[in-house]
């Protein structure tokens, strides 16, 4: 009935991350699913993270929300909304941005949208800006194979600025890719 403490009592007994995926996925399925997405989402927050494999149990029960909430017929902005009150966590990268917009498919490219939104803005600047600084060829990668993506201005300017000092030139190239005036001058600055 606790899902905090759950999940306390789960990293007792289970030492390591691969070790909790299937009974972080019991606690969801079992206590917290029928207690509605606002609950699962809180305690999906609180799970423990791990510098060594950082959530791979939060990464399962992500995917499982996300298909969930495409089986009840959410609108792209719910969903954009509940992959920005994640966002925080240091395990939502860009697969699970990726794998949030494959389970819409179609309505993928709405909810990134939303996600280039002006509210939005701030929360995706911060996650692009330090999966550049962790892995900027798998953003350079994400780039590659995005380039219609509403987000792809702001991830290409975020991509610029990291590389800025570490190699001008290839920074320079994906600032010529930006199309939006301001995104475009933010990651010449």
């Amino acid at each position: 009935m606790d899902p905090i403490a759950a999940t306390v009592a789960l990293n007792e007994h289970f030492p390591t991350p691969e070790s909790r995926i299937e009974p972080t996925r019991e606690i969801y399925i079992e206590s917290l699913f029928g207690r509605g997405l606002a609950t699962t989402i809180d305690w999906l927050k609180h799970l423990p993270d791990s510098q060594q494999a950082i959530n791979p149990a939060g990464r399962h029960v992500f995917v499982d929300i996300f298909g969930r909430m495409r089986a009840s017929g959410a609108p792209p902005d719910e969903v954009a909304q509940h992959f920005l009150t994640l966002a925080d966590q240091p395990w939502v990268g860009i697969s699970e941005l990726d794998a949030t917009a494959r389970i819409f498919n179609g309505n993928g490219a709405a909810m990134m949208e939303q996600l280039a939104s002006p509210s939005a803005r701030g929360v995706m600047q911060d996650k692009f800006a330090g999966w550049a600084a962790q892995n900027s060829d798998g953003v350079g990668d994400w780039l590659n194979q995005n380039r219609t993506s509403p987000i792809y201005d702001l991830a290409a300017a975020e991509l610029a600025r990291h590389l800025k000092t570490l190699d001008p030139e290839v920074a320079a190239m994906w600032a010529r890719t930006i199309q939006d005036p301001s995104l475009k001058e933010l990651a010449t600055k």
